[in-house]
């Protein structure tokens, strides 16, 4: 269990500081969340991510007696981060948000008035830098000026 323990920390940790947005903190949960069912099947001696239970596990039956009760807990952990974490992806029309120059407009309805907004930033090689130089957060506060729509709802959807 320290191991899991260890993961759930490494998780915990990376979630936490300046620069976090809900954006980033629901990729680090859902990747937590995929890892849990490839963890599950290490019944079959594959103890790569557990170097703790690596390290004790010495004979066969000693190795399935622990992986079963092993298995069991991380089955409980991945149940209980579907109940009560919701990961869901973001919405696609809503991916500009993370990067609005690779972004493709087509998945946002032509009658969106943001779109004109969408189409325009890109050309302008000096947001492009700020982007590249800036955390996401500072970034939209930089736009909420020259795009005050789109800096407004990324912020929303950020903090």
């Amino acid at each position: 269990m320290a191991d899991v323990v260890t993961h759930l920390n490494e998780l915990n940790t990376s979630m936490q500081g300046t620069g976090m947005n809900t954006v980033t903190a629901r990729e680090k949960l859902s990747a937590c969340i995929r890892k849990l069912p490839v963890w599950i099947k290490f019944e079959k001696r594959n103890v790569t991510n557990f170097p703790f239970l690596e390290e004790i596990v010495v004979s066969e039956n000693e190795g399935m007696t622990i992986a079963t009760e092993v298995t069991k807990h991380l089955q409980q952990l991945s149940d209980s981060f579907q109940r009560y974490f919701s990961t869901g992806d973001l919405d696609v029309a809503k991916k500009w948000i993370l990067d609005p120059f690779l972004f493709n407009l087509d998945s946002i309805n032509d009658s969106d008035l943001m779109k004109d907004d969408l189409i325009e930033l890109p050309a302008n090689g000096q947001i492009q830098m700020e982007f590249e130089t800036m955390k996401l957060e500072n970034f939209w506060c930089a736009q909420l000026a020259p795009f005050p729509q789109l800096a407004k709802t990324a912020l929303e959807i950020l903090v």
